[in-house]
């Protein structure tokens, strides 16, 4: 919970709301502590960022992850200038 400080100010209030705390247990047993820390990380910078989710608490991180890995692998590929081909 500690790490949604550089996200929302009102990160305190997190740790009474047993929702938000569920949802940071979930996610660490189902994704690990070292991804979890890494996602948390970043979300900061693609909260900023056109059409990227955004995620201001643990139940909506948990909610919209896959999205927040599709946009993220979305823009590693425009970095890397790979192009998707239809079939």
């Amino acid at each position: 919970i500690e790490l949604f400080k550089n996200i929302n100010p009102s990160y305190k209030t997190f740790f009474k709301n047993t929702t938000e705390r569920d949802c940071l247990k979930r996610m660490v047993k189902e994704h690990g502590k070292e991804k979890l820390i890494e996602l948390i990380g970043i979300l900061p910078k693609t909260n900023t960022m056109s059409f990227a989710p955004v995620i201001t608490t643990p139940y909506k991180l948990e909610k919209k992850l896959g999205d927040l890995i599709v946009f993220i692998e979305k823009e590693r590929s425009k970095s890397m200038g790979k192009k998707i081909v239809a079939l």
